[in-house]
């Protein structure tokens, strides 16, 4: 049913011939009519706008058609209500091939708002110097932002400043100036993986008492034997092995944690976990990309990233 509303909305935003919409409430049809619904009866706005809706709740709704997604579901189920067409008869009198050019042209107009919408997006976090970034370096950024659920975004609005395209190969967040670096030869889910880097940072992951019992799961009896020195690498890594890693570079290890604390502790030669600073944003990209994956190899950290 919804299908069926949106394309019929699609065909009247096609159409010369349409010029404005009406709502047309059907009756209870097996079910009680919504008081609502029944005041909206009748009521006309252009084909291009939504219609406005007083909720149930005393919200205000701005559907483009009856049951439209952004209602609320019950608004939405078993609603039978219709959008109908009110048709410009001057357009009707026109020769078939006059009809066809107009909608040739409404179509081009479709599209050319389209493509100026798309020009002037505003991205979640800013792109530096956009003009001179390759479009399809822009395109594959963006289609990780839209991989980025609005309560992430909320949650770090205005934290991270930009997102800075280079030349180099190595993508890069900088704590202290907040800023993403990310390659011209941009590969998926980089801006995810730096991402994630803003979250730790700003909510403190390594003083966090239960991402620290994620962190440590499964590492509890971690020694130097375990290290391996990875020369596949450019510049080389320390790195770990663990069954859990949903990637060999999640296991990387530095030299100091966020405390300052080096891998091994001086005395008791304990491994500090913390040091292993691409745990979490290689799990967080992973959540996105292959979500099903992560939940196999390590679901403390998947529940941990879904809970957040």
């Amino acid at each position: 049913m919804t299908a069926h509303r949106a394309a019929q909305q699609e065909a009247f935003m096609q159409s010369p011939a349409v010029k404005e919409k009406k709502w047309k409430h059907t009756g209870s049809y097996r079910n009680q009519a919504r008081q609502n619904h029944i005041d909206m009866n009748g009521k006309k706005v252009p084909k291009q706008e939504p219609y406005t809706l007083l909720g149930a709740d005393g919200k205000t709704y701005y559907p483009m058609y009856p049951g439209d997604p952004c209602l609320p579901a019950k608004e939405r189920i078993h609603c039978h209500c219709l959008s109908q067409s009110i048709i410009d008869e001057t357009i009707l009198g026109l020769s078939l091939e006059e009809r066809q050019e107009l909608q040739k042209k409404a179509v081009q107009q479709m599209n050319d708002k389209w493509k100026k919408e798309q020009e002037n997006k505003v991205d979640f976090i800013q792109i530096a110097d956009i003009e001179n970034v390759p479009k399809q370096t822009i395109k594959a950024i963006r289609r990780d932002f839209d991989l980025i659920p609005e309560k992430y975004k909320q949650m770090m609005k205005g934290y991270v400043k930009e997102i800075k395209v280079r030349e180099e190969k190595n993508p890069q967040y900088h704590r202290e100036d907040r800023i993403i670096y990310v390659s011209k030869d941009y590969t998926k889910g980089e801006v995810l993986h730096e991402f994630a880097h803003g979250i730790e940072t700003k909510f403190a992951f390594h003083k966090d008492p239960n991402y620290i019992k994620v962190l440590n799961h499964g590492l509890e009896n971690i020694g130097i034997g375990d290290i391996i020195y990875d020369e596949m690498y450019d510049p080389p890594i320390n790195r770990l092995e663990n069954p859990k890693f949903i990637s060999e570079y999640q296991g990387r290890i530095y030299d100091y944690d966020l405390d300052e604390n080096p891998t091994y502790h001086s005395k008791t030669k304990q491994f500090h976990t913390k040091c292993l600073g691409e745990y979490f944003s290689e799990g967080y990209k992973e959540y996105f990309v292959n979500s099903e994956h992560l939940k196999l190899k390590d679901n403390m950290l998947y529940q941990f990233i879904k809970e957040l």
